[in-house]
């Protein structure tokens, strides 16, 4: 980029060219608005054409929309094109809204974040007593991940699936002492809507209305579930697809009570994140408060990245069928959302690289991957698993199955088995962006002894071990 003293000096022999040059400079430097707009539309158009993105994005600073467009379509069925008013499941970015709603709460003296959970949830286990809604907002709580009970993936699609795992995790004993460390717990949150609805004498959705999306105006944005509707119709909700084996096809449906709950659009989205910014919806000390970092990078109900070169908070939500990004920069004001319908999207990536264009930092573009025909005979070769050199106890397991070769990152029973698409005989690649690359080295005696693997953690080297 041109350096703005250098423009300055070089033409301070007219005060009307100066200014000229001076404005032309400082754009370069800062972004200009139409370079940002500009800049993101041309990744985004990249990465839909490349098959890995589908969904909307929104870029605002200042207050002011820079982009807000779809790519790709909000149902293939149909043709119908995503749009900034199309809605996507959010995920666990609804994680926002609960944590807001229990700080309004506490606010308006209604309770304490240091209450214990027991003062309002009904049967709570004893184990449970020194529990406090802080330890669930921060995920400290020590109680069971309901995504970790090993049948989950079979019954997350029954309306049965969550009161019987808040049952389940009723009689299970925590994972650590309250407070001890920070554990994702999907299960906290859950508690924390009950704890919402006890005290306020309403359902959480109509709290959610009444209190944060009538005030911000957010038409597009809801609850996913209705009480006795064991299917509500969400007109303009894109349709949920993966790309995990190929082709694209529906994605599984689940349950509404399995994720967050929530669907919304990347404009409403924007409007939310706007209240952050002021104090429309909470005071200042309060949102010091739950942007400030604790166990696990973790305030209340955000993500928090102090030590970026520009802090930010953010969250992510992830449900068979869709993706999202959601990220605030409080110090610039800048609001970046991520929105996909596509689950195998790198959401969190293209937030990464977008954020990078905005401030004028370099990136990496996303690959542009192209499948080659191979024998799938060769696939025998690679079959079997693979210890990292510095780190024996990461190994990733290499397997064939109906004709292709699939990996699978780590020993963990909740770890995916992922397909692998072959880029040549020896190199292949992975959409859903948890290993990018995997290319397998062969000896003298053609013995396949190595894979090199590329992925969010970098260049690795794994032996092959059995």
């Amino acid at each position: 980029m041109t350096n703005v003293k250098v423009c300055i000096n070089r033409l301070a022999i007219s005060g009307l060219v100066l200014f000229s040059f001076v404005f032309r400079c400082f754009g370069q430097a800062g972004q200009t608005d139409q370079a940002v707009a500009a800049g993101v539309d041309e990744y985004l158009i990249r990465a839909t054409e490349s098959g890995l993105f589908m969904g909307a994005v929104l870029v605002s600073r200042d207050g002011k929309v820079l982009i807000s467009k779809g790519y790709g379509m909000a149902n293939l069925q149909y043709d119908v094109p995503n749009s900034p008013q199309t809605r996507f499941d959010i995920g666990s970015v609804s994680k926002t809204f609960t944590a807001t709603l229990i700080l309004m709460l506490q606010e308006s003296g209604k309770l304490s974040v240091q209450d214990s959970i027991c003062k309002y949830l009904d049967d709570c286990p004893a184990g449970w007593r020194d529990i406090t809604i802080h330890h669930l907002l921060t995920h400290t709580s020590g109680i069971l991940n309901y995504t970790e009970l090993p049948d989950q993936f079979e019954m997350r699609a029954l309306p049965s699936f969550m009161p019987d795992a808040m049952k389940r995790i009723k009689q299970m004993p925590l994972k650590f002492n309250p407070g001890q460390r920070f554990d994702y717990s999907n299960t906290g949150y859950k508690l924390l809507d009950r704890i919402i609805e006890r005290i306020t004498g309403k359902t959480f959705e109509d709290s959610l209305q009444e209190k944060i999306l009538g005030p911000l105006k957010m038409v597009n944005a809801g609850a996913l579930e209705q009480p006795g509707i064991r299917h509500v119709i969400i007109k303009n909700l894109a349709t949920g697809y993966t790309d995990g084996v190929g082709p694209l096809e529906n994605a599984p449906w689940v349950h509404a009570a399995y994720g967050g709950g929530m669907y919304s659009s990347v404009e409403d989205l924007n409007l939310w994140g706007q209240s952050f910014f002021t104090e429309r919806l909470l005071s200042k000390k309060t949102l010091d408060v739950a942007l400030t970092a604790g166990k696990g990078n973790y305030g209340y109900g955000w993500f928090v990245f102090n030590n970026a070169k520009h802090r930010f908070v953010m969250h992510g939500g992830n449900i068979p069928g869709f993706g999202l990004t959601f990220a605030l920069y409080p110090g610039d004001k800048i609001v970046i959302i991520v929105a996909s319908n596509l689950d195998t999207a790198p959401t969190n990536r293209i937030h990464d690289d977008l954020a990078k264009l905005i401030f004028g930092e370099k990136y990496e573009a996303l690959p542009r991957w192209v499948t080659v025909a191979v024998d799938p005979k060769i696939y025998d070769l690679y079959v079997g698993r693979y210890q990292k050199t510095d780190d024996p106890k990461f190994v990733i397991t290499i397997s064939k199955e109906n004709g292709q070769l699939w990996n699978r990152l780590g020993d963990d029973p909740g770890a995916a088995t992922m397909v692998l698409r072959p880029l040549s005989e020896t190199k292949f690649y992975n959409k859903m962006f948890v290993l990018y690359e995997a290319t397998f080295l062969k000896n003298e005696k053609g013995q396949v002894t190595t894979l090199i693997a590329e992925g969010p953690w970098g260049r690795s080297e794994f032996k092959k071990i059995q």
